[in-house]
């Protein structure tokens, strides 16, 4: 759920396009899984699905993995356990890709991410309004966050994914649009 404070910092057409992209993600994951959706508390907690044994966070289809990189997060936008830190509940993130879902461990996923980006330390992080206003590449594997606000977060790039244990859940041609 986007928080309304989330939605005075971000400019009106990113937030209903980003809106959007997380409600599709999550309802093709629905769909294409048979997965029980969560209530808002545990939304709250980082998890949108309970599919076997597994808690899973779902991640809709960004700019940054269109460019081969996926975002990690720490903290939250409000200093908060993001969804890749130790307080999230999820076990599971699912990335929406061009053609399918992949599917990792979260606490593997964070801690490769750490082995990337080195120890972290809040002097390490780099704030500015738009990082990775030059690229993805020249802040991957960085402690990132956005000035005026107390997000952390890692860009790695979308092959490191393959580098930890995951799955793959196809999306079928014939509910891409």
């Amino acid at each position: 759920m986007i928080s309304d404070k989330a939605k005075n910092q971000s400019s009106q057409g990113f937030t209903k396009s980003s809106y959007k992209s997380w409600k599709d993600s999550e309802s093709l994951f629905e769909e294409l899984t048979g997965a029980a959706p969560t209530d808002r508390l545990h939304n709250l907690q980082h998890v949108d699905f309970v599919w076997g044994k597994w808690c899973v966070d779902v991640k809709g289809f960004k700019k940054s993995q269109r460019e081969g990189y996926v975002l990690v997060e720490f903290l939250n936008v409000q200093g908060r356990g993001g969804w890749a830190s130790k307080q999230a509940k999820s076990t599971h993130i699912a990335f929406q890709m061009e053609d399918h879902f992949i599917i990792v461990a979260k606490n593997e996923l964070r801690d490769h991410t750490m082995s990337l980006a080195g120890p972290f330390t809040q002097d390490k992080v780099k704030r500015s309004h738009r990082p990775q206003k030059d690229g993805y590449g020249p802040v991957a594997n960085q402690y990132l966050g956005r000035e005026g606000r107390r997000d952390v977060y890692v860009y790695i790039a979308r092959d490191e994914l393959h580098k930890i244990p995951y799955e793959i859940l196809p999306i079928p041609k014939s509910l891409l649009t």
